[in-house]
């Protein structure tokens, strides 16, 4: 009896050991490391932040929508500047949605407000533009994504105008990819994160959005669409009951 027990107590601690292994390895896979950030506009602080990029150095970018602006932090989050306004002159921003780091280390930023394009270097400093608003080949309707391939070629989501056009580092327009139906501006805007120079993308959910919402573009690759009536990626749902944007559509 005794051995039986004896034996049993060893299987019942092998078996309570393997289950410790085997917790502390699902641990490590997700295991939390820290955070950083409150609610502001000072250093360190965030307004609704929007995206965020890692540089190869590990070094962290994140957009803010709310503070018009650019931080960027160390690995672990010890602030290291910060750059950007609320305006419409070279390295003010307005609204921005999204950036991307290049393999270089330049900053990319999806400057939404604006309808435009501008790249900074690691630090911040201003390095180009490019973009207006309308429906020509290097024109945009509140770009929300943007991405750097590893050539350098520069792909931005031009939401309210359906379609990814991409770029060369400095701007050169190279193509467009376009989409048609109501729930194009959904799958470019959810599906940028695939986007390579080869890629293509796929169809994502989607919320709808009208009233204040900033209106699309009145006329869409030869098809029509009422403004004030916007199909936006899920990932922008609260943004639809925050943002009030006054623009005009285009004709």
């Amino acid at each position: 009896m005794l051995k039986r027990a004896h034996a049993l107590s060893v299987w019942g601690l092998a078996a309570v050991l393997l289950l410790v292994t085997v917790s502390s390895a699902v641990a490590a896979v997700g295991d939390f490391k820290g955070a950083w950030g409150s609610l502001g506009a000072s250093d360190g602080e965030m307004n609704y932040p929007a995206d965020v990029a890692i540089s190869s150095a590990g070094d962290v970018y994140v957009i803010e929508d709310g503070n018009h602006r650019v931080q960027w932090f160390g690995p672990t989050g010890t602030y290291k500047g910060k750059w950007g306004s609320l305006g419409s002159e070279n390295e003010q921003l307005a609204y921005p949605w999204a950036l991307s780091v290049a393999p270089n280390g330049d900053v990319y930023v999806a400057d939404t407000g604006n309808d435009r394009i501008q790249y900074f270097g690691p630090t911040g400093a201003f390095k180009g533009t490019w973009g207006s608003s309308g429906t020509g080949d290097g024109e945009f309707g509140g770009p929300k994504g943007v991405a750097v391939a590893p050539n350098g070629d520069v792909y931005v989501v031009d939401t309210d105008n359906s379609r990814v056009q991409y770029f060369g580092p400095t701007g050169s327009f190279k193509g467009e990819v376009t989409a048609s139906g109501t729930e194009s501006s959904a799958i470019l805007g959810e599906s940028l994160s695939h986007l390579t120079a080869t890629s293509t993308w796929s169809i994502g959910p989607t919320i709808a959005c009208s009233g204040s919402v900033r209106p699309g573009p009145t006329r869409v690759n030869g098809g029509t669409r009422a403004p004030g009536s916007v199909s936006f990626p899920t990932r922008m749902a609260s943004a639809c009951q925050r943002m009030a944007m006054s623009s005009s559509p285009i004709s």
